[in-house]
């Protein structure tokens, strides 16, 4: 390498560590939100390999509200914030030889991530609407018996693989054995979370295929909702793969904007067990980022993401609210 290379080699380097060292120190510079003004979100980063990221800090992320620059006022870690967990099970047709592997599932994952004296479990299993089997309750013991309550109730001239037949006038859009899923979604964050509370981790598990066939609402509001209430929605596909398929799109979006991941085992349960595995991680280790400014829109798009270069590294998948 010549010298002049050399040099300019060598500037460059100095150059990217002035810019670095300037970053950094403008982000812990950064002024604190007034108290009116701050608001929240939560956070869960897990490395390339699914693990647990636990040492951010506000200058190694940048946060953007509806595309303008907000202020990153705080980055608290926690190891595990107590967890509000409503399981929302898909008992319509379509479901009918799915749903005991669903049920099995979580029950597994409700023994697996909740713990006494913390955590708190609601069961909801729905079709053409929801049924509340139980609202959050901290009684975890009887979680197994609630989840056991969830039943597909076959319509009237039912004759299997999702096939209603009958001589009468058609039935209804939103009939026994349909699918209101959005509805499902809406109308769980709204009656089983009550006022938000600080530091505890709202988390709906869907199962189901995802696909809507009978709800008065759409997509969009499910989500707007679910981010409104501070609800992550972690989704599982599940369906009978000679039968149906299972729209990834919708699951991939309800769950990636409400700070979520969905997954999809197909009929294999090493996968299944595998996604369950997954999604635990996100539960185990949280931030809670207070910031504000940014966007002043009701509806504005949330942009986070880590510019450290060592921190980059790690290859990070961050999960929180998009809206």
């Amino acid at each position: 390498m010549s010298k002049y290379k050399l040099y300019f080699t060598l500037a460059l380097m100095a150059l990217g560590a002035f810019n670095l060292a300037v970053s950094r120190a403008a982000a812990q510079t950064q002024s604190s939100c007034a108290p009116d003004q701050r608001k929240q979100l939560i956070l869960t980063a897990v490395d390339k390999d699914g693990n647990v990221i636990d040492k951010l800090r506000a200058e190694h992320l940048s946060l953007k509200v509806g595309g303008s620059p907000a202020t990153i006022s705080d980055v608290v870690f926690h190891a595990r914030l107590p967890l509000d967990l409503a399981v929302l099970i898909d008992a319509s047709a379509s479901q009918e030889t799915v749903l005991p592997v669903s049920k099995a599932a979580a029950r597994s994952f409700a023994a697996q991530v909740t713990a006494a004296g913390q955590d708190r479990v609601a069961v909801v299993s729905f079709s053409n609407k929801p049924d509340y089997i139980q609202l959050l309750s901290s009684d975890l013991a009887a979680v197994p018996a609630w989840i056991a309550q969830v039943k597909f109730v076959p319509p009237p001239g039912y004759v299997g693989g999702g096939v209603v037949v009958g001589t009468g006038p058609p039935p209804p859009i939103s009939a026994p054995g349909s699918t209101s899923l959005w509805d499902a979604i809406r109308s769980a964050t709204q009656d089983v979370f009550d006022a938000q509370p600080e530091n505890r981790h709202r988390v709906l598990l869907l199962f189901s295929d995802g696909t809507d066939t009978s709800s008065s609402s759409k997509l969009n509001p499910a989500i707007e909702e679910a981010n409104k209430q501070g609800v992550a929605v972690f989704s599982i596909g599940m369906a009978d793969s000679k039968l149906f398929s299972v729209d990834q799109e919708n699951l991939k979006k309800v769950s990636e904007q409400t700070g979520g991941i969905a997954r999809f085992p197909g009929n294999k349960k090493e996968k299944l067990e595998a996604a369950l595995t997954e999604i635990s991680r996100y539960l185990r280790g949280n931030y809670v980022i207070g910031y504000c400014g940014g966007d002043t829109k009701a509806r504005a798009r949330l942009q986070l993401e880590v510019v450290d270069p060592e921190m980059r590294n790690t290859k990070p998948v961050l999960a929180y609210k998009r809206y």
